[in-house]
């Protein structure tokens, strides 16, 4: 089994700990709530932990033990019925490194997501050839399988940050980004054009940090900062370099990499200064 495989989705995990907070709120403990829904207390505890889904029957079971509104009723009750299902992120497993599967479901499931990119496009805004490019940098023994199945994870990830419950991206990237010419010219126009039509997205903000800004904070550091559901609302950090992916969530720690984004978009254009600039870029190509 693959290392994606081995790993609890997170819808799985979220759903599990949303539960385990709503039960220690209601003063109740594993055993109780065990009894009364009908399972043992080794059973809860796998669901707590995501490591085994639960059926909707068992948590609308919950609802008398816990104080939960309609509202969070319908939303746990789809996520019962969604964590059931495999990671939709199993088929990329022969691309996908298994500390890069939380990040991909938690862009899936995110209400807001904010980036900031120092060397490379953000990878869901990445055009086919321009993410041929880099697999080939990263593994030269890529085969055809491999940088399709790199391609299609681009585009599965696109849509769900354009799509009808896309979350609000904010996005600052370095003009390095705009000036690498990553898989050639003809490549790079490809690319700066769809940056410039996903900038006029609705639920897009997308910003370039200029040259003559000079030195800043995150210069040297690519990161996200996710904000995930349900209530209460939590934001992670996601970190990646070449060899892994770090996360964190300490709220100390999601503060600094906030503050870094809001100095880093100070230094930024606008975003209609930006797609001016990705337009002079693109014709001078």
């Amino acid at each position: 089994m693959s290392d994606v495989e081995q790993r609890a989705p997170f819808l799985r995990r979220c759903l599990g700990d949303r539960l385990r907070e709503l039960r220690k709120a209601a003063g109740l403990t594993p055993k109780e709530v065990a009894a009364e829904i009908g399972i043992s207390t080794a059973t809860l505890s796998k669901i707590e932990t995501g490591k085994q889904a639960v059926k909707p029957a068992y948590v609308k079971l919950m609802w008398p033990l816990y104080a939960v509104d309609a509202e969070e009723r319908a939303r746990l009750l789809r996520m019962a019925e969604e964590s059931g299902k495999p990671g939709r992120l199993s088929r990329y497993s022969t691309i996908l490194r298994g500390d890069f599967v939380d990040y991909h479901e938690m862009e899936g499931q995110a209400e807001a997501i904010w980036v900031h990119e120092p060397g490379l496009v953000f990878g869901p805004f990445q055009v086919p050839d321009y993410v041929r490019a880099i697999r080939r940098a990263a593994k030269p023994d890529s085969d055809e399988d491999d940088l399709a199945a790199s391609v299609e994870l681009r585009q599965f990830r696109f849509k769900d940050l354009t799509g009808d419950r896309a979350p609000a991206v904010d996005i600052v990237l370095d003009q390095a980004v705009l000036c690498r010419e990553v898989g050639g010219r003809e490549v790079m126009r490809e690319q700066l054009g769809l940056l410039a039509d996903v900038a006029g997205l609705p639920n897009v903000d997308l910003r370039i940090i200029p040259f003559e800004a000079g030195a800043y904070a995150a210069q040297g550091a690519g990161f996200a900062v996710l904000r995930l559901p349900p209530e209460p609302r939590k934001d992670v950090v996601f970190i990646e370099s070449d060899l892994v992916a770090e996360y964190l969530d300490h709220p100390s720690e999601v503060a600094r990499y906030r503050e870094m984004f809001e100095q880093a978009g100070q230094l930024a254009l606008t975003p209609s200064e930006s797609v001016d600039l990705m337009d002079r870029l693109r014709s001078s190509l």
